[in-house]
């Protein structure tokens, strides 16, 4: 966990250095030199700004951990930009001249990238402690063709949550933990509503912004859908979002519906599917 924990770290060293570097390096690294000693790394990140406290405390426990365990001395400071489209601000802070060493992209890279001012990062992962044991096959391809960018991230499977103390009032959450059963869901879910462990709420037992994606995390194994094109009985192949699997996933959506255990504002969007594909 803690050898995971410094790659991540280091990780974000690398990533500093996507933009400008070269400029930087014939500028003098003083001028980047706080009176601690750090070095000051500049970020533009999506949804992360100086005003945010989770931000800050989020970038203040990665400079305490890399001090630690790396003794490193590196002062993240965050980039502000103004409200609006992520990509078009960002574009217009870049070709202001104020260019961060860590960038975010969303986009628009490649303008920046022809003018030189990204930098080659595969010598910096070659030579890196942990960076260049965890990279994949598809990350070498991708630096061998576009060498500026670099996303790593481990699978982020979508789980659901539930607050611990209305879990643990329900009879049915210890059967659902044992055996995690469409049938157990069902059960968990139809006394999670009835009994309202937070009084007036949870009004409903699932409720997610966006659509039904995320519940198909949970949901998709259970019914069999555990490939793109599934097999048939007779050998051929159809598409998963197409099959008899699907349709029996979402009749059973639709079942959670119509009973008011799941959120009618996301869920509207699937029976439209169903009412269009299986009609």
């Amino acid at each position: 966990m803690r050898k995971s924990l410094i790659a991540i770290l280091s990780l974000i060293l690398v990533l500093g250095l996507l933009a400008a570097c070269t400029n930087k390096e014939e500028a003098g690294q003083e001028d980047n030199k706080d009176k601690g000693g750090a070095t000051t790394i500049r970020i533009v990140m999506k949804d992360d700004n100086s005003s945010n406290p989770v931000s800050e405390k989020y970038y203040d426990a990665i400079e305490k951990g890399l001090l630690e365990d790396e003794n490193i001395k590196v002062n993240f400071e965050l980039v502000d930009l103004p409200q609006g489209n992520y990509a078009e601000k960002l574009n217009l802070l870049l070709n202001s001249g104020e260019i961060p060493d860590m960038i975010y992209f969303q986009g628009g890279d490649q303008a920046i990238a022809d003018q030189g001012l990204l930098e080659d990062l595969r010598p910096y992962i070659k030579d890196s402690k942990y960076l260049k044991d965890i990279i994949q096959p598809f990350n070498e391809k991708r630096l061998a063709n576009y060498p500026y960018l670099l996303w790593i991230k481990p699978l982020a499977p979508k789980v659901p949550v539930i607050r611990g103390d209305w879990f643990n009032q329900m009879e049915t959450s210890k059967v659902l933990m044992e055996n995690p059963t469409v049938d157990n869901y069902y059960s968990f879910f139809k006394e999670l509503v009835e009994k309202q462990p937070g009084g007036d709420k949870p009004k409903y037992a699932i409720t997610v912004a966006g659509d039904i994606a995320e519940i198909d995390y949970m949901f998709d194994m259970a019914f069999g859908i555990n490939k793109t094109w599934l097999q048939k009985e007779d050998g051929s192949y159809e598409y998963a979002r197409v099959s008899k699997q699907q349709k029996e996933k979402l009749e059973f959506y639709n079942k959670l519906y119509k009973e008011g255990l799941l959120d009618p504002q996301y869920l509207r969007l699937s029976q439209v599917f169903v009412g269009t594909i299986f009609r």
